[in-house]
């Protein structure tokens, strides 16, 4: 029961009586939301605008996929009583709610299609992917709890670096709150070592530093990258990032290819055929290594995939052409050298 009283049906105005009567066919009955915002009119006809602005502005899409998006974006944030709300309309509209109850596995359930997958897919995170044939020298790693590192060079050198991150993070994470270690800070610190050496020792690093960290936003909005060079010198990326000897032929195919919000078969394949084509080759997918961050997991969002999951999601994005797979990715991609 909400805290401010709900304003009786005989109370309200003309109009707004006729919005609660088609609030009550359309849901059944009143929400509550509807008639405490009744107490101040201005509120109430803004939310009403609001709420039918929303209504009508996805009509592109069918209704089915409409929802589900919003309902995947609501499990996402943590809205219970948007989920609570969403059920009820998919319910209300005549759709299949048992369906819900595997939201989470959309990616490889058989019964979310293709339309489905790439609606809900949007909001899932950031590959990296980097031609690596050893299985234990990775040139991908994690950090903290939602930033992972990647880095091309000397192996020796930048794992000495991304151990002195990891250092750097728990301590913050431990003095202060595990919210205030980011991506940035992170970033800053690598760029300021780099530089230092570079400029006072009398061997620099010879490495190349790739620091990503998942935030709310969606899609490539929801990632934040950010490219360090030897000299300390650090730029933010956006959507995807090339790094490396032949950095600059693999960004020509990715620019040629990529595009937001892109499923993880999809990125992949973009990935791997950019990495080939930038010397007329090919690339085995046991040949690469693909980790990555994906908001939807718990605490820590890193992940890593298998040789045998890299080439089953470059499989699943060969046989549906233009990506019927699974979650979404910004694309980034190293090339190992």
């Amino acid at each position: 029961m909400p805290r401010i009283p709900a304003v009786p049906e005989y109370e309200a105005g003309f109009f707004a009586r006729l919005v609660l009567r088609y609030a009550r066919r359309r849901f059944g009955a009143v929400p509550e939301p509807f008639a405490v915002a009744l107490h101040n009119r201005r509120v109430f006809w803004a939310s009403l605008v609001a709420d039918a602005a929303h209504e009508w502005a996805p009509r592109s899409l069918p209704k089915r996929v409409r929802e589900l998006a919003v309902y995947r974006a609501a499990t996402v944030v943590g809205c219970s009583w948007c989920v609570d709300f969403g059920a009820m309309l998919q319910r209300l509209d005549g759709l299949d709610v048992e369906r819900l109850r595997h939201i989470d596995d959309y990616a490889t359930d058989p019964r979310y299609d293709r339309a489905e997958r790439l609606a809900i897919a949007y909001a899932d995170g950031v590959v990296f992917v980097a031609e690596n044939p050893s299985p234990t020298l990775h040139k991908i790693s994690e950090i903290y709890d939602r930033i992972a590192f990647a880095a091309v060079g000397r192996y020796n050198e930048f794992e000495q670096l991304r151990q002195s991150g990891i250092r750097l993070a728990d301590v913050k994470g431990y003095q202060y709150a595990r919210d205030d270690v980011t991506g940035r800070s992170l970033a800053n610190a690598y760029a300021n070592a780099l530089g230092a050496a570079f400029t006072e020792s009398p061997k620099p690093f010879e490495v190349e530093l790739l620091i990503a960290e998942v935030t709310a936003g969606d899609g490539a909005d929801g990632v934040e990258l950010y490219h360090i060079l030897y000299d300390g010198s650090i730029t933010d990326e956006t959507g995807y990032v090339a790094i490396g000897g032949s950095a600059e032929a693999i960004r020509s195919r990715l620019e040629a290819a990529y595009r937001d919000a892109m499923p993880l078969g999809d990125a992949l394949r973009c990935a791997q055929q950019a990495l080939a084509g930038a010397e007329e080759r090919s690339i085995e997918p046991g040949r690469l290594e693909v980790a990555g961050l994906d908001r939807n997991r718990g605490r820590r969002k890193f992940f890593r995939l298998t040789a045998d999951e890299v080439a089953a999601h470059l499989a699943d994005s060969a046989t549906d052409g233009d990506g019927d797979s699974t979650e979404d990715t910004t694309g980034d991609t190293d090339d190992g050298s």
